[in-house]
């Protein structure tokens, strides 16, 4: 049938399909009888007219697909009809299925819905059939009874025929003048088939005569010959089909047997063509062919410009050190050279490596672009490196992949085009190399305006950028006659020199879009008309503008542009022609078929995929169609409705949970029931897509639930799978828990890998070591170290057993057991592992290489927990070499380094320098990364560290929350990270004295790790640790010792009893005993505490001088002065050693040491210079306002009271100092407000002033009790204060009532303990 017969009869019972196939035909069949009557209508069976095999090829070239199958079926209407209807409800679906296993996209066009509008179209059908034979090239099925078809005479003028031969004759198909006298049937056949035998898979079935006699009298005519001459003219056509060399059936004798033919045959041409081998084709291997077709339909029409071939050759065959940047315009012509350059380049230099990449093309993301970059880096070199997984890792790994590929000694050419188009936060830029090694050359284009082009011109000089100029006058004409020539048609010098005048024709895109639209719309009468329309809009906006208007009107349905441009924009990227058509059920395909053919170069078409082509189109489309309120969620809600109903497939995974999530009101509980099914998962979990599948699970529910159904799911649904295929499932499932922070739900999942892998691979093989390993990292992240220690040990032996002790997969297991001493507190062997690795590395890749600084920064990292600052800080500057060498100095790995460097100088107390380095990290990860990524809280997280040391609490919180939003908003509040922040928030709420609110945060961190690992984890010692400080501070002594202990517990079943973790617990403890008064036991704590530190990191460290100070402390409450003297000493000296005269400890020292001469009562004035030399060295560390500038006034204002120096230049002058800071810093109710007021209130009762001292120590009471209690001994010490200054004022029922009050504070506080 014609496109035209099967499109005409509105009246037609076939059932509209999901899916749709192009069936070719005659329209008004029923008036060709009376027009085949006279004898004139056959004038000569002459067939030597024939359009060029040059012309078309070439249409064939830019119409076929590479691995796709379109079909065109051509008959007849009405005696075909049970065919069509069997084809398109039982043969093409079953067909479509079986592509669909070996990845083959399926399409078939049906044109019969909603013909009327060909009328409207100006007798567009033949042309439009004639370019869906070239689209669906090489798949031609025709088929034949005994009607002929619609056909014109000279006798009765048939007006539509003749217009759709007219217009198909002046849109490039000469050819057609001189068949005006066949049936369009014919035609079809002809120039699909058998003009051209080489550029077609044709197959005809040719239906038995005799079948007739099986149809109803009253239908017989529908399949009779129309007459004798049509007879003849049918039965010619038969002959020259048989004579073809195709496959022929004849004496078809029913439907079924036909379609069951085509069936057969179809899918024989299909395995010719998709041999079993495709099958297994990776998906990247699929969107590389898809990168080539575009190359090839971009260099279909192409000017080329020598001047700029010679610049890009110029800089990869001279030796280039930076990229090369190719800047211009929209549709300037920057992807259409590189295209052409690609093209001529591959040919002429065969053994070099080229990749290229055209971002925009299939999507936007960088990462997946620079996985497929790093994909054939590793195809063409054969490293052994693996590719990660992280999308950040992925795109900020390319330098280093770069490195890899330079050791190969082969010239490497990359290319990236567009990465203007790429997301927001990588437009900075940050993630190209700075500078390129000797075999390398990059090539990048951007348009010329837009934050990657800011960045591109403020970092580059002119040397390094090839300017795009728009096209010159002549440069406009030969594009505009190359245009013409491609479609057969032409212009007048006049209309020519219109355009080229036109305001913006120095843009290529400019250009082109007009002459598609002329090739669409204008016949010759209008088009002069239709040029002006187009020639005097001033730019490539307003005319995409005028275009779409046009098309608005050219429809009868008024919103089927809008709905077909909204739902593209919409969805992911792009929908498959039958989703579109069935989306938009009642819609005609050839409104469909009209709109893709004349929006041209608008609109890309790659493996049956169609999309908006340009981001013009998208802004476009965005301001002009979805600018409303809801107006996307109802084209979301469109798209959904469809997927709804469709089984699991690629497709489905793409759009449809990415529509339920972008849509306004998510149906949370249809996007969990979506991701728990396995296959879902199975197909989610890759480097592509599997922050996708976190981004869903947080939305849907939370991530950590996510594991817990997948476990179930798994244990329900996986039994009677093959080995293989559990091992898959369950090695993605595993590595999903971990890396969101579930590890308790992976042990059963990788013991099942464990014996899986040992069954399919052998005992010794990879895949077990990689298993091993995996375990290795569950149990880090549960902080069991035994066993992380003994699968590390596994994993090593196969390694080194299969590859040597000098492989880099050898260097990699080192590694991570390096990792587990340093966790261990075992820093020496840590560092013995580190060096050992480091030297295999070094000797596979060079002294320069990214992996030599990674393992520099980590062997830096254990000699800053060993407090071996300046060792640490040179590693750290020596990695900050190498990145910079390799990626430049605006990378997360430089980043890092500069983060750690903070942490050196934080340590040290040395803020000023630590601050700008936290903040210069800080700066970096936001331009590469954006405002709002989990390397961007972490940074926040150590500058807000150091705004609290600095005693900066809103600027620390202000740091902690923004963590906090981001942890919350990427991974949950249930996630380990987000607890992280909980507790920060709750440290800066407990120095601030707000020691409830902190309670509530400390408590959040502790439920989720006990929730996420489980209650004998490292993190939930940590964080209860900080608990019980909290109840401490509050002298809730017993809640605190219980907390205290519970955090001693799980340290020591996790580390041992030597261990540094454990060491803070004790001293915790011992501090609570000196709390109480229990000095002696508090005395035998701290002695524990410097036994595990002298043995772990000897007695230089700086814990050991901590504890050496605490001792210190006890021994003055227990009144042995001297040796708390030298306590003080000895930890004086030894932070003096690590950090030199200047540092907030040996401040504290000092303050020890003014402390005990004062308890002597002996030199007072020299206790005196301790506490002044500590005020100098905490107010040039911290300036003026700090806490502990506020404590050390409180220390010599004690002194000078105890010296009788009570007026103003005194000890009340310090004590309103101290009182002024801890008021800025902390507010009216602190609790070291509390205490700068007793010690004033003190001073005035010294003074006799015993009217000025009684409200200030009533405030100082009042603060502690609301503070910390009424039982805290504090608080009764005040009360204490109260009553003998009553006493002293002579007011001794108040001071007798006052003693009352404290002896049943006492009281009250024993019954409590």
């Amino acid at each position: 049938m014609s496109m035209a017969s099967s499109a005409f009869d509105m009246r037609c019972t076939l059932e509209p399909s999901t899916d749709t196939f192009f069936l070719g035909g005659n329209l008004h069949e029923e008036d060709v009888e009376s027009s085949l009557r006279s004898p004139e209508f056959f004038s000569t069976n002459d067939y030597s007219h024939t359009p060029s095999e040059s012309y078309v090829r070439k249409k064939y070239k830019s119409g076929r697909k590479n691995n796709a199958v379109r079909v065109f079926v051509c008959s007849t209407f009405k005696d075909f009809k049970q065919e069509r209807n069997l084809l398109v409800k039982k043969v093409f679906p079953e067909i479509k299925r079986r592509c669909r296993k070996r990845n083959i996209p399926f399409t078939y066009i049906d044109f019969r819905w909603g013909i009327t509008c060909l009328e409207s179209q100006g007798g567009k059908v033949i042309d439009l059939c004639l370019n869906e034979i070239d689209k669906c090239r090489p798949y031609f099925i025709g088929l034949l009874g005994e009607r002929y078809g619609w056909a014109n005479t000279g006798g009765i003028p048939d007006t539509l025929l003749k217009q759709s031969f007219d217009y198909a004759i002046g849109h490039g198909n000469e050819w057609v003048r001189h068949y005006q006298d066949r049936s369009i049937t014919e035609l079809e056949s002809l120039y699909g088939s058998l003009f051209y035998p080489d550029l077609t898979s044709s197959f005809f079935y040719l239906r038995d005569p005799d079948y007739v006699n099986t149809i109803e009298t009253s239908q017989k005519n529908d399949y009779i010959s129309e007459n004798h001459n049509a007879n003849m003219r049918v039965n010619d056509l038969k002959h020259r089909v048989k004579i073809s060399g195709h496959l022929v059936r004849e004496n078809c004798k029913s439907p079924q047997e036909i379609v069951e033919f085509i069936l057969e045959d179809l899918m024989t041409q299909i395995d010719r063509d998709f041999p079993e081998e495709h099958q297994d084709m990776d998906p990247i291997e699929l969107e590389n062919n898809s990168q080539k077709q575009f190359l090839e339909e971009k260099i279909n029409i192409y000017l080329d410009r020598p001047e700029y071939n010679i610049a890009i050759d110029n800089h990869v065959f001279n030796k280039r050190e930076k990229p090369y940047y190719i800047i211009g315009g929209t549709g300037i012509g920057k992807t259409s050279l590189l295209c052409k350059w690609i093209s001529d380049y591959s040919k002429n230099y065969p053994d070099d490596i080229l990749i290229y990449e055209f971002i925009g093309h299939l999507h936007n993301h960088l990462h997946k672009s620079i996985y497929r970059i790093i994909y054939h880096i590793k195809k063409n070199t054969g490293t052994s490196h693996e590719i990660p997984t992280d999308p950040n890792d992925i795109v900020h790994s390319l330098s280093e992949w770069l490195t890899i590929a330079d050791s190969y000694n082969r010239r490497l050419v990359l290319i990236i085009d567009g990465v203007d188009q790429i997301e927001p936060e990588y437009q900075g830029l940050g993630w190209i190399p700075k500078v390129i090694p000797k075999n390398i050359r990059l090539i990048i284009s951007s348009t010329d305006s837009g934050r990657s082009y800011d960045n591109i011109y403020k970092g580059e000089t002119e040397n390094n950028i090839l300017w795009i100029e728009p096209l010159d006058d002549r440069g406009k004409r030969t594009l505009i006659e190359m245009y013409l020539l491609d479609i057969g048609k032409k212009l007048s010098n006049s209309q020519i020199l219109d355009l080229v005048n036109s305001q913006s024709s120095g843009t290529p895109l400019y250009l082109c879009s007009i002459l598609d639209q002329l090739k669409v719309f204008a016949d010759f009468d209008r088009l002069n008309e239709c040029l002006f329309e187009y020639i005097r809009v001033p730019d490539i906006q307003s005319l995409i503008g005028t275009i779409l208007t046009n098309w608005e009107k050219e429809f009868n349905d008024k919103n089927f542009l809008k709905d077909v441009l909204s739902l593209l924009w919409v969805s992911r990227g792009g929908l498959l022609e039958h989703e579109l058509m069935s989306i938009l059920s009642g819609s005609p395909q050839i409104m469909w078929s009209s709109l893709y053919e004349g929006l041209g170069e608008l609109l890309i078409h790659t493996n049956e995929n169609v999309n908006i082509g340009h981001q013009i189109l998208r802004d476009i489309v965005s301001a002009r169609y979805l600018s409303e309120r809801n107006i996307k969620d109802k084209y979301r809600n469109m798209i959904i409705a469809y997927f709804s109903c469709k089984g699991i497939s690629n497709r489905k995974i793409t759009e449809y949970p990415f529509q339920l999530r972008k849509v306004g009101h998510v149906d949370k509980i249809e996007l969990q029931r979506f991701l728990t099914d396995l296959t879902v998962f199975d197909m989610l979990y890759s480097p592509f897509t599997k922050f996708d599948l976190f981004k869903y699970w947080k939305l849907a529910s939370d991530i950590t639930v996510a594991s817990q159904i997948y476990s179930e799911e798994y244990l329900l649904n996986t039994p009677d799978m093959l080995p293989s295929d559990r091992f898959d499932l369950a090695l993605k499932l595993s590595k999903f828990m971990i890396e969101t922070g579930s590890a308790n739900y992976a042990v059963f999942l990788l013991e099942e890998c464990l014996k899986n892998s040992k069954i399919i691979y052998g005992e010794k093989s990879l895949e077990v070591s990689n298993v091993h390993y995996l375990f290795t990292e569950l149990y880090m992240q549960m902080a069991n170290y035994s066993l992380s220690e003994k699968h590390i040990g596994e994993s090593f032996q196969l390694r080194l057993e299969l590859y040597g002790r000098n492989h880099v997969k050898v260097a990699d297991v080192l590694w991570m057991k390096a990792l587990i001493k340093k966790k261990q507190s075992n820093y020496e062997q840590a560092i013995e592992l580190y060096e050992e690795a480091l030297d295999i590395v070094k000797r596979n890749y060079g002294s320069y290489h990214a992996s030599v600084g990674i393992y520099l920064k980590t062997m830096a990292d254990v000699y800053r927990k060993l407090a071996e600052f300046k060792k640490a800080e040179d590693l750290y500057f020596d990695a900050m070499d190498i990145f910079k060498i390799v990626y430049g100095d605006v990378h997360p790995e430089y980043a890092y380094c500069l983060d750690c460097l903070g942490r050196i100088y934080k340590k040290q107390g040395i803020y000023d320098k630590a601050e700008p380095l936290y903040y210069q990290a800080l700066g970096i990860l936001e331009g590469v990364y954006g405002r709002n990524h989990l390397k961007v809280a972490e940074t926040c997280l150590n500058l807000g560290d150091v705004k609290r040391k600095l005693a900066q609490f809103d600027d620390a919180s202000e740091m902690y929350f923004r963590a906090l939003e981001i942890n919350n908003s990427q991974l949950g509040a249930l996630h380990p990270d987000t607890a992280e922040n909980f507790a920060s928030i709750g440290r800066t709420m407990k120095e601030q004295g707000k020691l409830n609110d902190a309670i509530v945060y400390l408590q959040q961190a502790v439920d989720v790790v006990s929730n996420v690992f489980n209650n004998g984890h490292i993190k939930v010692a940590e964080y209860t640790n900080i608990l019980a400080d909290c109840h401490a501070l509050k002298a809730n002594y017993d809640i605190a010792l219980e907390y205290y202990h519970k955090a001693l517990d799980i340290n020591k079943r996790t580390y041992g009893d030597i261990h540094p973790e454990v060491s803070e617990n004790l001293n915790a403890i011992g501090l609570i005993c000196k709390k109480r008064g229990n000095y002696r036991d508090a005395l035998g704590y701290y002695v524990q505490c410097l036994h595990i530190i002298e043995k772990v990191y000897g007695k230089d460290h700086p814990k050991y001088a901590l504890y050496m100070h605490n001792l210190g402390v006890i021994n003055r409450k227990l009144g042995d002065l001297d040796e708390a003297w030298k306590c003080y000493m000895c930890a004086l000296e030894a932070n003096k050693g690590n950090y030199g005269e200047k540092h907030p400890l040996v401040a504290q020292n000092m303050n020890g040491l003014g402390m005990v001469l004062k308890k002597k009562g002996e030199d007072l004035d020299k206790a005196a210079n301790y506490h002044l030399q500590a005020l100098s060295i905490m107010e040039e560390l911290h300036g003026n306002n700090h806490e502990r500038v506020a404590i050390t006034l409180n220390c010599l204002a004690e002194v000078y009271r105890k010296q009788g120096k009570f007026d103003y230049d005194g000890a009340e002058k310090i004590y309103n100092r101290a009182l002024r800071i801890n008021r800025h810093l902390f507010g009216e109710e602190h609790p070291e407000v509390a205490e700068n007021l007793n010690g004033l209130a003190q001073v005035y009762k010294n003074q006799q002033n015993y009217r000025k001292a009684e409200p200030v120590l009533l405030k100082a009471i009042e603060i502690t009790k609301n503070t910390i209690g009424e039982t805290h001994p504090h608080t009764i010490n005040r009360y204490h204060n109260l009553a003998d200054l009553y006493e002293r004022w002579g007011r001794v029922e108040d001071s007798v009532n006052i003693t009352n009050i404290v002896n049943e504070l006492k009281k009250k506080r024993n019954d409590n303990k």
